[in-house]
């Protein structure tokens, strides 16, 4: 059972009842331990969500747990209840987890802003061409080859006769 804290923890109602922990979870997207537990005093279950801060493929499993259980006065308490033949297990699966992803991830590629800066420009200015309002566009020359805007009407373009 959990040791009797004094005091409000965030996300529950105050901890003065003693808690028993029922199951651990891992969430390996942002790396969390998610505790559910009963309280003695009322037989509620809970679960509580513990981010694990800092916690990269090269840490130090035997410190970073001292750390949690020892250190941290909001999730500290939790985390003793849990035995630590397990947390132990549970941090090796999300070091694991970490070092695969990692693995798996493209090299990333950085490229200077000036070699691609002028690239970037233009392939703006091709997908969001500037507006040019009629105001301001430069004049139709007449021997232009014939745009839809700018077409005289043809048979092919020419509306459609109306009914009288």
């Amino acid at each position: 059972a959990l040791s009797s804290h004094t005091g409000e923890t965030p996300g529950c109602c105050s901890m003065s009842a003693d808690v028993v922990p029922v199951k651990c979870a891992l969430k390996f997207s942002p790396p969390t331990l998610v505790l559910f537990y009963k309280e003695d005093k009322n037989g509620k279950t809970r679960r509580r969500s513990m981010p694990l801060r800092k916690f990269k493929c090269d840490t130090k499993i035997d410190t970073y747990m001292l750390g949690l259980t020892n250190d941290d006065p909001v999730n500290g308490p939790y985390m003793r209840a849990i035995p630590s033949a397990q947390l132990v297990r549970l941090l090796e699966k999300i070091q694991s987890a970490i070092q695969h992803t990692r693995e798996k991830s493209p090299p990333s590629i950085s490229v200077p802003p000036q070699d691609n800066a002028a690239p970037m420009a233009l392939s703006i200015m091709e997908k969001h061409p500037p507006y040019i309002s009629k105001e301001n566009a430069p004049p139709i020359k007449d021997n232009a080859p014939p745009t839809k805007g700018n077409a005289p009407p043809t048979k092919d373009n020419a509306p459609p006769p109306k009914d009288n």
